[in-house]
């Protein structure tokens, strides 16, 4: 039976604590009848103990200390929130400059354990770990399955996968799939979907439409080129409308405008989803922007092209617009 592995497993790094569960999953996989035994699980075969394993995956995991001809990797035990078992080993190369990885081996490589499979983990790991691949920096991922592996090929390209070609490999046909990672191309791929207002829990970010004179205005990042909305990330012990008022101010300077909540919304890629609160600053006068992440603000009667989420923002500023002809209604 399938269950919603998405929060229900979480990626960390062997330790001793799993010894037991980690030679009984080493079992399990030498009692498989898997062709590709022991994908993603580092020197797991071969080691004579679990603590050896562990003590292996440390010194792999620094390119110091990782052995000349190796890459350096991070091997992750995925362990289920509700039992803390073991259910998948997954790597992650550092980078794939070697003959083999660079053509069939890729960047990341899993095991999901027999006993829990068909429960959508693998496909879980697999977006953790991108995660973990973004926070080092790398911007494109190569991971490859056999042909005939239509399990592992959903999973990948569940996660983003785009099929490249073709290669074989001691008589078997593997494919090919790159997935990207990059935070500036995942930020023009990201997708919303609109909510009514409240109707979502967990809210993690806010966005900010500010309305100036008949003029919206934006910001512009210090290292990017592109304008965006004001918002961002909703601090612990924050309310939507306290991080809507804290960040309008941070990213334009603004303290002069009357705020209202606009809408919910859940922004989504291949890797996250996010749900977010919008908001309406009807703005009375702009001030000096402070220093902060901003480089300057400036006003469009229409949306520029050159949108940090070009296909967020259009979307959002629709329903913040939509109140703001309410509101100007309301008041004639």
């Amino acid at each position: 039976m399938w269950v919603n592995s998405m929060e229900k497993i979480k990626l960390i790094e062997p330790t001793i604590e799993y010894e037991k569960d980690i030679w009984d999953f080493r079992q399990e996989i030498l009692d498989s009848d898997d062709n590709d035994k022991f994908a993603g699980c580092g020197t797991l075969e071969r080691c004579t103990s679990a603590n050896e394993w562990i003590e292996n995956c440390k010194s792999r995991s620094n390119k110091d200390t990782c052995p000349s001809d190796k890459v350096p990797s991070n091997v992750f035990i995925a362990v289920s929130i509700s039992d803390n078992r073991i259910v998948g080993i997954i790597d992650l190369r550092h980078h794939i400059d070697h003959p083999i990885l660079s053509a069939w081996g890729g960047h990341i490589g899993y095991y999901v354990r027999p006993t829990e499979r068909r429960k959508g983990y693998g496909k879980e790991m697999l977006r953790l770990n991108l995660l973990n691949a973004q926070k080092l920096g790398i911007k494109k991922v190569l991971i490859t399955c056999n042909k005939d592996n239509l399990a592992s090929e959903k999973t990948i390209v569940a996660n983003g996968g785009i099929f490249e070609s073709l290669i074989t490999v001691n008589d078997e046909i593997m494919k090919r799939y790159w997935i990207t990672v990059d935070r500036e191309l995942l930020r023009k791929e990201l997708q919303c979907k609109i909510y009514p207002l409240n109707s979502l829990k967990n809210y993690k970010y806010t966005v900010i439409c500010s309305y100036y004179n008949g003029q919206w205005v934006l910001s512009k990042h210090k290292k990017r080129s592109t304008y965006e909305t004001q918002g961002g990330r909703i601090e612990e012990g924050e309310t939507p409308l306290e991080c809507a008022k804290r960040e309008l101010y941070e990213e334009s300077g603004i303290k002069d405008a009357t705020i209202y909540p606009v809408c919910d919304y859940v922004g989504y890629n291949h890797i996250s989803s996010s749900n977010g609160q919008v908001f309406l600053a009807i703005v009375h006068s702009l001030d000096k922007l402070p220093d902060s992440e901003m480089s300057e603000i400036k006003l469009f009667e229409k949306l520029p092209e050159n949108l940090t989420y070009p296909n967020v923002s259009p979307c959002l500023y629709e329903e913040a617009y939509k109140l703001y002809l309410l509101i100007i209604k309301k008041l004639q």
